[in-house]
């Protein structure tokens, strides 16, 4: 299962204890940030020092009720995508748009939970993202498409973003994984162009 962190939040009422790496990310979260009125947050895990960041839509909900970064449904997908990607699960860093667990994120909800998704990329500093789904992909960038994209923005968005459909999509509709696979080694072209970039920084 994956490692659940609680972030501080004016509205959660949980206590200040932001990623674990407490020393790296003290000064970015002395303040609460501004959530969405649910109870408890639930923040990114993963390598701090991940060069490879993938940010999905919102917190899942496990079978035993506990929160998760991603939907375990997902997981075989997820763990197919890595190893085409050449990635290994220990090394990357995962995380949401959203902070809190939702059955859908909505426009406010994600107004919210940016200022935090903004400092806690800042703080990482992946020089790589890989953005799941169009909720995420249209957040980041509004005329991007989800199939295969790479993109870059100035000020603390100054990396590279690579766009794909969540892996979810084969769980709901399975004769789209070939296509989805298909962008996923697109993806890892892009990658490879900019291997030294990526890789050397």
């Amino acid at each position: 299962m994956l490692h659940q962190e609680i972030c501080s939040c004016s509205k959660c009422f949980a206590e200040p204890n932001a990623l674990k790496d407490a020393e790296k990310l003290a000064e970015e979260t002395n303040d609460h940030h501004i959530c969405c009125g649910f109870k408890m947050c639930l923040l990114g895990h993963g390598n701090y020092d991940a060069r490879v960041a993938f940010i999905g839509e919102a917190p899942s909900l496990a079978p035993t009720g506990n929160r998760m970064v991603f939907g375990h449904k997902s997981f075989p997908v997820f763990f197919k995508l890595l190893e085409e990607l050449d990635l290994k699960f220990e090394d990357v860093y995962l995380t949401n748009l959203v902070k809190c667990y939702l059955p859908h994120a909505q426009t406010g909800e994600i107004v919210n939970c940016d200022v935090y998704l903004e400092r806690e990329i800042r703080v990482l500093s992946p020089p790589i993202c890989i953005l799941f789904g169009q909720k995420v992909v249209k957040h980041f960038f509004p005329e991007a498409s989800i199939w295969g994209e790479k993109h870059t923005r100035s000020g603390v968005f100054g990396r590279i973003y690579l766009t794909l459909p969540h892996p979810m999509l084969c769980v709901y509709r399975p004769e789209m994984k070939e296509t989805y696979f298909k962008t996923v080694r697109k993806v890892k072209r892009l990658m490879d162009q900019k291997s030294l970039e990526f890789w050397q920084k």
